[in-house]
Parts: C-alpha cells; sequence; structure tokens
C-alpha cells in the first residue's frame, strides 16, 4: 500500500479516509476472524487476517455458488432506459452496467437523438438518465422534458453531471429530476433507480 499524493489543501479538507481499518476491524471481529499486522518503519505494513481452512465444497454448493455469481438483474430486470450521454466512452460504459442489470437500453447522445429513440410506439422508457451538459449547449433537463412532452408523462428521470452547481441542482428540483454527481458510484445508482421505479 502506497498513499498516493492529495491536493494542497487536503489536510484543510481533512484529508483521505485511509484504509478503512476501523471497518475492518467491526466486520472481521463480527465473523470471529482475528486481524493483525505487522510494520517496518520505511518499508510498510502488512495487515492478516486469520481465517479457518474449511473442507472442499459439496459440488451442489459449488453449483449454487455458480448461480449466484452470474450477472442480476438487482430488481431492474427488463426495464427499459432511455440514457443521453455525449461522451462515447461514458455512454458505453453506462449502457453495459445497465445492461449488467438486465435492463433495455436505448443510447442516445442529443435531444434530437433521444426523441428519435421514441419513433418505435411499442418501446415507451421507464426512465431517463441524462448527463447535463450536452454538445451544443443542449441539457439534460430540457431533453427530459421534451422527452416527457413528447410521451404525455412525467416518465422518472435522473440527471448525472460532475456540474457541482447550485444552477444544475435549481433546474433538477424545478423539473422534478433527481440528480446524481459524477463519479458515480453503482451500487448507489442502482438503489436510486430502484426507488424511482417502486
Amino acid at each position: 500500500f502506497h498513499r498516493g499524493t492529495s491536493p494542497a489543501n487536503a489536510e484543510i479538507d481533512g484529508g483521505g479516509l485511509g484504509l478503512g481499518l476501523a471497518i475492518v476491524r467491526r466486520m472481521a471481529s463480527a465473523l470471529g476472524h482475528p486481524v493483525t499486522f505487522s510494520s517496518k518503519v520505511g518499508r510498510g505494513t502488512i495487515f492478516h487476517i486469520d481465517v479457518p481452512v474449511g473442507l472442499g465444497a459439496p459440488a451442489d454448493a459449488i453449483a449454487s455458488i455458480a448461480d449466484m455469481e452470474r450477472p442480476r438483474g438487482y430488481g431492474l430486470f427488463g426495464t427499459k432506459v432511455l440514457l443521453v450521454e455525449n461522451d462515447v466512452e461514458v455512454l458505453q460504459a453506462m449502457t453495459f452496467l445497465l445492461q449488467r442489470w438486465q435492463c433495455l437500453v436505448r443510447a442516445a447522445t442529443s435531444t434530437d437523438d433521444a426523441l428519435d429513440m421514441l419513433g418505435d410506439t411499442d418501446w415507451v422508457p421507464d426512465i431517463v438518465i441524462a448527463d447535463q451538459h450536452l454538445d451544443g449547449g443542449d441539457l439534460g433537463t430540457a431533453t427530459i422534458a421534451e422527452v416527457r412532452d413528447y410521451l404525455g408523462r412525467a416518465v422518472p428521470a435522473l440527471i448525472v453531471t460532475a456540474d457541482s452547481s447550485e444552477a444544475v441542482a435549481k433546474a433538477a428540483r424545478a423539473g422534478g429530476i433527481e440528480l446524481m454527481r459524477k463519479p458515480l458510484k453503482p451500487a448507489q445508482l442502482r438503489a436510486l433507480l430502484a426507488h424511482l421505479l417502486a
């Protein structure tokens, strides 16, 4: 473990979060697995968690573990997501993540693209996820408003943005749109989507 470089104001902001050793200690203690460490100045620290050795798992247990490792829908199975993002790499990553959760994704890069995706009347999104700042001054909040107008209903929506300004938060609130800051944490995104679709 090597601590990375931190900005000059990190100490003022309270520094980093460390290794999370307090969390590890509580979890290991709850499981009855002691945590120890050995350290050498200038060389580093090694942390140990003692876990008892188990016997080989029976074949049916291995099969159930394999089932658990398959991609799961996490309650989002079959959810139709209209995803609007102008950054191609982010668009691909988000599409992959949503598809792993068994969502049906249609991806667009602008308001016009998003409206084109709605031409198929058999496919109506359950939720719209849009970046706030799209190309050419296009805004995700405006995209969501136009999609809702087109569909004739207030489909649940989420703005994802790296913009931490109050103006963006105010625009999202005014439109009845949830807001998440980039970089997104997948578990938080999944929980919010499940909440919006409940």
